[in-house]
């Protein structure tokens, strides 16, 4: 175990979604974990303004880009805007997502091709996007964000999860891909955590998620950043193709 468990020390680190929610607590996490550098995505200029302050007071040096993570040529930029900014790259947490409630006899194509392309498409194209430069460099650790309902599902949810199977299963083979140039890749699977996107669900839902988890409560983005944070580090050096499930024991129906 290092002298400073989970430690980022002058590591350099990408999250995208970093303007809230999840990837905000991920980016403030490797602030305080010591890292040299990190860099904030976000399609939203607005949000990353008011990210990239909230971050000031510490001694990591941060840095904003606006991205579509759908789109190559955005990615692209985003690799070039990192790289000139900082040099490397390190680490790499897809927090970037979407999510919608539609029935799935309801559900259209332009839907559906939404959230895949957000959540699947865009950690796809971040991933392969970083990916050279961690090999020049001798590796780095990739961080996805899943979900726990990649393993349950939803009812008027089929798109969502999907995509976040899809992101478990990505997961898996760029880890057996990459992991002969030492690049770990691992997820983290979040139950319902007070974010933004989680702002929507219905309070009966939440009361109910809440009274059937051993742990009693909604997650935070601190849990997940937590862990994501552990994933980045030197700590999990031997840590790979894994999913780490984040809901406080959540009991899925039997």
């Amino acid at each position: 175990m290092s002298q400073a468990f989970g430690s980022l020390a002058g590591a350099v680190i990408v999250v995208t979604g970093g303007a809230s929610g999840i990837g905000l607590a991920v980016a403030a996490a490797a602030c305080s974990a010591g890292a040299s550098g990190v860099m904030l995505a976000d399609r939203s200029r607005a949000a990353l303004d008011d990210a990239t302050s909230a971050l000031t007071d510490s001694d990591t040096k941060v840095a904003a880009q606006q991205v579509d993570v759908t789109d190559p040529a955005g990615v692209e930029e985003l690799v070039t805007a990192t790289l000139s900014t900082f040099g490397r790259v390190d680490g790499l947490v897809t927090s970037a997502g979407i999510e919608q409630s539609v029935p799935a006899l309801e559900l259209g194509e332009d839907a559906f091709d939404a959230v895949v392309g957000v959540n699947l498409k865009g950690t796809f194209l971040c991933a392969r996007g970083f990916a050279p430069a961690m090999i020049d460099a001798g590796g780095g650790s990739i961080v996805t964000i899943g979900s726990a309902l990649a393993f349950s599902g939803r009812v008027n949810g089929a798109h969502y999860s999907a995509s976040k199977g899809g992101v478990v299963a990505l997961t898996k083979s760029l880890a057996l891909e990459w992991g002969p140039s030492a690049i770990r890749v691992n997820s983290v699977a979040p139950g319902v955590i007070d974010t933004p996107l989680a702002s929507r669900v219905p309070e009966e839902f939440r009361a109910a998620y809440v009274s059937r988890t051993p742990l009693g409560r909604i997650g935070t983005p601190e849990d997940v950043a937590s862990v994501a944070r552990f994933l980045l580090s030197a700590d999990s050096g031997y840590v790979t193709g894994q999913t780490i499930v984040v809901n406080g024991g959540f009991l899925m129906p039997s």
